[in-house]
Order: structure tokens, then sequence, then C-alpha cells
């Protein structure tokens, strides 16, 4: 690796800062909606046969 090239990185989770929640109904809300925009994202991982 060159001194000074950014790494690039598969993961959005890298660099934000946590949420928080007033209720965990909020932070489940949340979550889902995360899980939902992952499989739409990535479709291929949640397939009918699973893993």
């Amino acid at each position: 690796m060159i001194k000074g090239e950014k790494i690039q990185s598969d993961n959005p989770f890298i660099g934000r800062p946590k949420t928080t929640f007033k209720s965990v109904e909020e932070e489940r809300d949340y979550l889902k909606a995360q899980v939902e925009y992952l499989k739409k994202r990535y479709p291929n991982l949640h397939g009918e046969d699973g893993f």
C-alpha cells in the first residue's frame, strides 16, 4: 500500500456516530428499517435457501 492511500471498505457503519433512541420501540423500528434496506441492497444474501 502506498503511503497516504485511502483504504476502501464495504462496511457502511465505520465512522458513523452512535444513534441514541428515546425508547426501545423506536430503536426496534430503526433496526427493522435498516434490515429492510440491507435486504434490498444485497438481495442474494437472504434468499429462499438461507445461507
